[in-house]
């Protein structure tokens, strides 16, 4: 079935932000198998969410396609490097599972109200 691309976000959102918070709120118990299992998860979420991102800017972008490549190829491996970065000075604060857990928890809202307040 075919989706519009706000609905990948959103679902793509909420379903890594999930697995996010399980890898946060478990670690203790965790095990190779299950963090294999939890990632693979957070990776199917990432990549709903992410070829929704790219199905948005090639739609609104339609006009322009050179364009909206290039944003697409230029914007999202930044948006990696930057939350690297961030994430980086945020666990010597949080620590780890806090960290996972507040990234998770931010996942999830934003596919909940970037779905809430999408034009359509």
């Amino acid at each position: 079935a075919r989706f519009k691309s706000e609905i990948n976000i959103s679902w793509g959102s909420k379903i890594a932000g999930i697995f996010s918070i399980l890898l946060g709120g478990l670690y203790s118990i965790l095990n190779f198998y299950s963090v294999f299992i939890i990632m693979l998860g957070n990776s199917i979420g990432g990549l709903i969410a992410d070829s929704g991102r790219s199905g948005l800017l090639s739609q609104k972008l339609k006009n322009y396609p050179e364009e909206s490549a290039a944003v697409d190829t230029v914007f999202s491996p930044l948006a990696t490097a930057l939350g690297a970065v961030t994430g980086g000075f945020l666990i010597s604060l949080l620590g780890y599972p806090l960290l996972f857990i507040f990234g998770g928890i931010s996942l999830f809202l934003s596919g909940i109200f970037g779905k809430k307040f999408a034009k359509t």
